[in-house]
């Protein structure tokens, strides 16, 4: 599945998800795009003092 269909199912159950708010859905958001500006390289590894820039 590409990141537009992860995206699209994660926004229907945010629709449905009153826990859910904007800090999440940008941190998502972020984790998405972070391996794109990373060459996709695999296996993806994320440290926080990386996506707050």
């Amino acid at each position: 599945m590409d990141n537009s269909g992860v995206l699209y199912g994660f926004m229907e159950t945010v629709r449905e998800d009153p826990r859910i708010g904007p800090s999440h859905i940008s941190l998502f958001m972020a984790i998405l795009y972070y391996p794109k500006i990373r060459d996709c390289q695999k296996p993806v590894s994320i440290y926080s003092r990386e996506l707050m820039w």
